[in-house]
Formats: structure tokens, sequence, C-alpha cells
């Protein structure tokens, strides 16, 4: 009988890391060659692998994007979840605007994830939520086009 077969037979994988750390001492004794060791180490990746089995491609996507829309949603929510502007509210035409300008450097810096900068910083204040047509009016004009007057 292989050593694979002896532990699968012997423990369960449903046992705390504390107790995992322990048999893991105990059977380093048992596992002296290095076939042994990574007959032993593969143990493990099998169970997890029949756990959760790897996601496609399509699958990370979603959950990519799943997992960035709700990053998004928290951020917009916590500034206030409408334009300061105009008082739009639609979800999806809301974005952020850094409120002094000098969003292009502070991107530069920050890297491609801003939205998980923000939350790891604490929401910071130099950040304001505007829609696109402010946002775009703002960064072309300087000013938005409701300060104007523009209907």
């Amino acid at each position: 009988m292989s050593v694979t077969n002896q532990l699968r037979g012997k423990y369960n994988y449903s046992f705390s890391s504390r107790l995992r750390k322990r048999i893991k001492c105990q059977l380093r004794a048992l596992l002296t060659s290095k076939a042994k060791r990574y007959e032993f180490a593969m143990l493990g990746v099998q169970a997890r692998l029949a756990k959760n089995p790897p996601l496609t491609s399509s699958e990370l996507l979603r959950n990519r994007k799943t997992k960035r829309d709700e990053l998004k949603k928290e951020v917009i929510d916590h500034y206030g979840a409408k334009c300061k502007c105009c008082g739009e509210r639609n979800f999806g035409f809301l974005t952020l605007d850094h409120i002094n300008g000098g969003g292009r450097t502070h991107r530069q810096r920050v890297g491609n994830n801003l939205y998980r900068w923000i939350r790891k910083n604490n929401f910071p204040g130099i950040l304001q939520i505007l829609c696109w047509n402010c946002n775009g009016s703002k960064g072309a004009y300087g000013v938005c086009a409701h300060k104007w007057g523009v209907p």
C-alpha cells in the first residue's frame, strides 16, 4: 500500500489547520524520500482542485467584472451616489473626478486600479462624483456646462 493510500485512509481532509500542521510534522518522518514528499503534496493539490475546480476564461472574466463593479458601487455610494453638479443618479453615468484636477498624474502614480487605491486609502477627500457629461465638460473647459447657465 502506498503512502498516499495510507494517508487517505487514515486522515480526512476536513480537519483544522492546527491539526493539519501537527499531522504534517508527524508524517515528515514517514516522508523521507523526495518522491514520497511530492506524492503527499499532490494529495493536497488534488483535494483543492476537487473542491474548487478551475474556472473557464469566460467565468474568470465574469468574476473580475462583478468584483470590479461591486468595488465601483462601493466607492460611488461612499461619495454620495449622485453627480455633484447636475444631480444625475444613474450608476452607469457616474464617474470619479479629481476636485482640483491632476487626475492624469494621480492615475499614473496610483496605477490602473484607482477604486482599490481609494478604498485602501480610506476614501480621500480629493475626489467627487460627477456624471460623464459634467466631467468631460470640466476637463475640456475647466468648468461644467451647468455652471455657465447653458441648458
